[in-house]
């Protein structure tokens, strides 16, 4: 069984429509017969990389473990959304899932407070304004959860609408997300350190993030998707 980019099971996928093989992976592109869903699934090759690692089909798992857990805290009519590259199927990335609560403008506070209840300490926005970090506690149920970040943003954040941008661009357009994912592949390659990763990505990321914001002032709608797991 294999999970598409809606992370709901299906059996063998239809069509491969490419198969090339860039940098250590070997993406395909392939069509659910069950939604039609078009996925980018990338099986390692020789996996050399060291600061990233290849998409990981347990990682939409990871993320529902996590909201599951936070939607005992967080006040009704925030939503729960996976972002960053684990949240797109077929991308390399760092083995943290990246999770946004998104709340109701005006109602950060009560955020912090329901948080701190999940004994998460508040990290403040870490020099990003309307992007408030949380950190688990040592001890606490949420430091034995998946490895993740945990941000909290209102509904008009730009932040917020940056990430989920990011995640449904690349969604939808995935010989974009198959160029990005072998350019931090390449990037790794040619790394010494972390930051050099970072900064051997950096061109790439303008590039892309140019592309999101031009397509996202055009398309994007700010309604749940399915990278949302709203709160109860």
């Amino acid at each position: 069984m294999v999970m598409c980019c809606r992370t709901h099971k299906v059996g063998p996928f239809r069509t491969c429509l490419f198969g090339r093989k860039p940098c250590g992976i070997s993406p395909r592109l392939h069509r659910c017969i069950s939604c039609g869903l078009q996925t980018i699934n990338s099986q390692p090759q020789e996996n050399a990389m060291k600061y990233i690692v290849p998409y990981n089909n347990e990682w939409p798992i990871r993320f529902n473990a996590i909201a599951q857990f936070l939607r005992g805290y967080i006040p009704d009519g925030c939503l729960i959304h996976h972002v960053g590259s684990t949240a797109v199927p077929g991308m390399p990335a760092k083995d943290i899932i990246d999770v946004d609560v998104e709340c109701p403008d005006g109602s950060m506070a009560s955020v912090i407070e329901a948080l701190e209840r999940a004994r998460y300490d508040h990290e403040g926005d870490l020099g990003i304004p309307t992007r408030e970090a949380f950190k688990p506690r040592i001890g606490s149920t949420a430091l034995s959860l998946p490895c993740h970040h945990l941000y909290a943003c209102e509904t008009r954040s730009p932040e917020l609408f940056k990430h989920i941008a990011f995640r449904d661009y690349l969604i939808c357009h995935p010989t974009r997300a198959e160029w990005l994912a072998s350019q931090k592949v390449r990037a790794d390659e040619l790394a010494n350190s972390r930051a050099e990763y970072i900064e051997n990505k950096s061109s790439a990321y303008e590039t892309i993030e140019g592309e999101i914001l031009s397509w996202a002032d055009r398309a994007l709608q700010r309604t749940p998707t399915s990278g949302a797991e709203p709160s109860r």
